[in-house]
């Protein structure tokens, strides 16, 4: 997955004299005013660019000590009609803040983004997520129904995209699938930021693992746990168990008393748990969602210089096969995560040059930095496209 693909539309130069646009505000549904992808990456990175950046949430308290200028909109919490609601006052919200570009994150607000563009605004639509196999991995109805009914949904969302005037794509694989869409695409990926991890944290001492997933059993979560078990180590979970039967079953397991629950954690105290992990493991349940993706917290691992075992699916076996920075392994099986842990702690030396690899694949292709460049050039294309031959 190494950013060596060029983007294919033209790029200004740093010196090109242009009169571009300068206010931006993005907007979204569910991310908090601190979000690390839209805030400390997208809205700051903007603001360092000179662009003047406002952010608009949903329900959420508000200080504003920062370059961006923060609002929220109260809405009554209550489900009915709640994205309805939202999307009324969110563009209400948003017309008064005078932007000329807005940034949406969640395919729920299309119906803003398209009054937007009533108003001569331009829109960039910020896609996180493929919904389209996102939401094959729903299992409470039957397939075929799930198939009929999302198909209808995507086609209806493609619709409203196309109008709109750019795509950002967290990966390049889903921006190669939406250049069907939109000639305007770019993929700006999630990777962490050199200000957030400026040292490796990996220890040799160290003797834990790191587990970065949420289990279910769809992931397996039941090998996983045997396989601590196995081989007498303690492992700290970021995430929960998802499902009460299933946390009954793992309780069960001499595994369990190895597992460190820790739920949902910031960014530091994922960084105190890196600097006391020897690996890192990637639990990824295997669904097409999954397996054409690398997961994000794989680049955490990275940027830490921890040693990784994740699944075999194919982009992430090409990762870590490339640069050298972990084992991948068939996470169905007990005794492959079993092997693959034991391997490192018998393999100190190579242990160690994994965690330097890691290190290093995150400095040079896999942080922020390289992303935030692809980021301004699309801004800038779409704030000064009638330059560059765009109506």
């Amino acid at each position: 997955m190494a950013m060596t693909e060029e983007p294919n539309y033209y790029i200004p130069e740093d010196k090109d004299d242009v009169s571009i646009l300068r206010r931006v505000c993005h907007i979204s549904l569910n991310r908090s005013a601190t979000d690390r992808r839209v805030f400390y990456k997208e809205c700051l990175t903007l603001a360092d660019a000179g662009f003047e950046v406002s952010y608009v949430v949903v329900n959420q308290d508000i200080t504003n000590e920062s370059p961006i200028n923060l609002s929220s909109v109260n809405i009554a919490k209550r489900r009915l009609f709640f994205n309805k609601r939202a999307n009324k006052a969110l563009f209400k919200k948003a017309l008064s803040i005078h932007a000329e570009i807005y940034h949406i994150h969640e395919p729920a607000l299309l119906p803003t983004a398209l009054k937007l563009k009533e108003y001569g605004k331009r829109v960039i639509y910020g896609m996180h997520q493929d919904l389209e196999n996102f939401k094959m991995t729903y299992h409470w109805s039957p397939k075929f129904l799930r198939k009929f009914f999302i198909g209808q949904y995507i086609q209806k969302e493609k619709l409203s995209i196309a109008q709109l005037d750019g795509i950002i794509t967290d990966t390049p694989w889903l921006r190669k699938k939406m250049i069907a869409v939109h000639s305007i695409v770019v993929d700006a990926c999630d990777f962490p930021r050199m200000e957030d991890y400026p040292n490796n944290l990996f220890q040799k001492e160290s003797s834990n693992l790191a587990c970065y997933s949420n289990l279910d059993r769809s992931n397996h979560a039941k090998n996983l746990v045997e396989a601590i078990g196995l081989v007498d180590k303690d492992c700290q979970l970021i995430g929960k168990v998802r499902g009460k039967n299933l946390r009954k079953l793992l309780q069960k397991l001499p595994g369990w008393s190895h597992l460190i629950e820790l739920g949902k954690i910031g960014i530091e105290a994922r960084k105190n748990v890196f600097a006391q992990s020897k690996i890192g493991i990637i639990a990824d349940r295997k669904n097409l969602y999954n397996q054409e993706k690398i997961s994000s917290q794989l680049f955490e691992f990275l940027a830490a210089g921890i040693p990784i075992i994740a699944p075999n699916f194919e982009p992430t076996r090409k990762l870590l096969k490339d640069h050298k920075v972990g084992k991948f392994i068939d996470t169905s099986d007990t005794n492959d995560y079993k092997k693959a842990i034991d391997y490192f702690y018998h393999n100190q030396n190579e242990l160690v040059q994994y965690s330097k690899n890691a290190r290093q694949a995150f400095e040079i292709d896999f942080n922020w930095k390289n992303e935030a460049k692809k980021y301004l050039i699309m801004y800038r294309k779409i704030a000064s496209k009638e330059k560059y031959g765009y109506s």
